[in-house]
């Protein structure tokens, strides 16, 4: 069985994703939309500018709730995966998610969120 030990949402709903890794490094792209859950394996974590030659395989294949459903909680689809999420895997949301990708674009600054307080 895959264990995560890193995931990050990136998208909350329509659809819910994550990237996710296991201990060995090994990338992992996770998705629900319309009641239908996927999980993929790619040699990298750019998925969307990979090579078909980068994609590993598909690990997992689930269909779930109503065909509109496009969210899901991390815990769910993990158990409708038949994978797991380490009790001690590091678990970022999808608020972490965008506030990381606004520093690293620039848009927001660190000492903007230390005058905010908390």
């Amino acid at each position: 069985m895959i264990t995560l030990i890193h995931v990050v949402q990136t998208s909350i709903a329509c659809p819910s994703q994550w990237d996710a890794w296991d201990a060995d490094g090994n990338y992992y792209y996770l998705r629900y939309r319309y009641g239908h859950g996927q999980v993929r394996q790619y040699r990298t974590a750019d998925w969307v500018d990979a090579a078909e030659d980068e994609l590993v395989g598909i690990v997992a294949d689930f269909e779930h709730g109503h065909p509109l459903d496009g969210d899901i909680a991390l815990e769910d689809f993990a158990r409708l995966a038949g994978i797991a999420v380490s009790a001690h895997a590091m678990v970022s949301g999808y608020g972490d998610h965008l506030r990381d990708q606004l520093i690293l674009e620039g848009v927001l600054h660190l000492k903007d969120l230390e005058e905010e307080g908390p």
